[in-house]
């Protein structure tokens, strides 16, 4: 059976290095909008939670949720690192934990940011939809 648990921002020095070979994953096709650092340091601080998925003691994937709060109020609970393996047997699990925490925290929404085209379609039979698509070109 797999856990999965929220790990407290002072136990982050402890777990990073365990897994941040999944964070790294994630980071990498994230267009350097977020660096390893960075986020360690979020999770550190407490503006980002650390979600890991255990398979007795090995941890199998990582999640990272953070509130985003918009000018007009609107709170969305954001789901900016998801990496690792067997999602098939967890991700109702997270998506539903993620649900209560997003409720939690009064926000109206999960977000993600998709950085592969398959995320869409596996969260399609969850709700999840398109809201927009970042593009990008590079500064010649």
């Amino acid at each position: 059976m797999l856990n999965i648990s929220a790990v407290p921002p002072s136990l982050i020095d402890v777990i990073y290095p365990i897994v941040e070979h999944h964070m790294i994953r994630a980071i990498s096709r994230a267009e350097n909008d977020i660096t390893s650092e960075t986020t360690k340091r979020r999770l550190k601080n407490g503006e980002a939670m650390l979600i890991v998925i255990c398979d007795d003691d090995e941890i199998i994937a990582v999640n990272t949720l953070e509130v985003t709060e918009f000018e007009t109020g609107h709170r969305a609970l954001y789901i900016p690192i998801t990496a690792g393996e067997r999602m098939s047997e967890w991700l109702d699990d997270f998506l539903r934990m993620a649900m209560d925490i997003a409720k939690d925290l009064n926000c109206v929404e999960l977000r993600g940011i998709s950085c592969r085209p398959g995320w869409i379609k596996a969260l399609k039979s969850h709700g999840w939809y398109n809201i927009n698509t970042v593009i990008g070109c590079k500064v010649k």
